[in-house]
């Protein structure tokens, strides 16, 4: 009797200590998801990219995110960088949207934190220019960590940024497209590539 005793209480220890740990003190993992809309500009100097960045903390204790960068690799291998610039009200764009410029916030556990990121580069936007997708990948830098790591990835069909001066919304599901979109962005972006003195993709 004195050894059941025993185990059942150290069972019911160790079953309380469990449950404690998972339910208010387990570190998780942030995860990121591909966005149904976006917004954006293109120049032949500079780009931005506006994205609904939805992000789910997995664990019970909330974690920091501290900077974020939004990676883009197209089909032919080159990669565009951009990172966080400002945080903005919405993902239609207005004349006065800016929320606030980067900073720091918390992901609560076990929750989802979505935030209209602006992303931005001071450098020709050429991986965007290919009549192709891109593959997006959000990397975040979580709590004091300086490492770099990924959220997630998914398709960004800039190639459908036909008023590429215009920082305007696009979608990025092809079923609601325009009629013609994908070809009038092409002529837009070809005028892109000549400014820069690039030559005109096979694929246009």
């Amino acid at each position: 009797m004195a050894l059941a005793s025993i185990i059942i209480s150290t069972c019911a220890l160790l079953f309380t200590t469990t449950s404690f740990w998972w339910l208010q003190a387990r570190r998780g993992h942030l995860t990121c998801y591909p966005v149904q809309n976006f917004s954006g500009y293109l120049y032949r100097n500079k780009a931005a990219l506006r994205i609904p960045l939805s992000i789910f903390n997995s664990g019970a204790v909330p974690l920091v995110v501290t900077d974020l960068r939004l990676r883009l690799a197209s089909e032919v291998g080159d990669e565009a960088l951009m990172h966080f610039r400002t945080l903005r009200r919405s993902l239609r764009t207005d004349a006065d949207d800016v929320e606030d410029f980067a900073h720091a916030y918390s992901v609560t556990g076990r929750s989802v934190d979505t935030r209209m990121v602006e992303f931005a580069m001071n450098t020709s936007p050429v991986p965007l220019l290919h009549g192709h997708p891109v593959t997006a990948t959000v990397e975040a830098q979580v709590d004091h960590r300086q490492t770099w790591v990924k959220l997630g990835s998914f398709p960004l069909n800039v190639q459908t940024m036909a008023s590429p001066s215009n920082y305007i919304t696009y979608s990025n599901q092809e079923h609601v497209w325009p009629e013609g979109i994908v070809a009038d962005a092409a002529v837009e972006h070809r005028k892109l590539r000549q400014q820069l003195g690039l030559p005109t993709p096979t694929t246009d």
